[in-house]
């Protein structure tokens, strides 16, 4: 199947997939994105990690919507480290870590 046919609806993406270097610079900037918001989740999350969600509303009726300004004389965590790790990878060498667990959703996804 071709793009078009595949996207019939969406003439947008369409574009996106014909012009290279605006796909790579969305690309790069959904990256950060992630990036930064696997983060800031991260350190969000970082109080309550091994609570149940129970004990995490009742402790946080409005949701956790601070930072601990204690973070930031914090070194980071496992988590949020290997994030930064895996983002560092160059494409190729990420594609090959990646490629066999995203391949099989990539194919059933609707």
């Amino acid at each position: 199947m071709t793009p078009s046919s595949l996207l019939g609806d969406a003439p947008h993406i369409i574009s996106l997939l014909s012009n290279p270097s605006e796909r790579a610079e969305i690309a790069v900037d959904r990256a950060r994105g992630a990036i930064l918001g696997l983060a800031v989740g991260n350190l969000l999350g970082l109080p309550v990690e091994g609570w149940s969600a129970a004990r995490i509303s009742q402790s946080f009726p409005n949701g956790l919507t601070q930072i601990d300004p204690l973070e930031r004389s914090r070194p980071m965590d496992d988590d949020l480290a290997q994030a930064v790790d895996l983002a560092a990878c160059p494409g190729n060498i990420l594609r090959r870590l990646l490629g066999d667990a995203t391949g099989g959703w990539m194919r059933v996804k609707p």
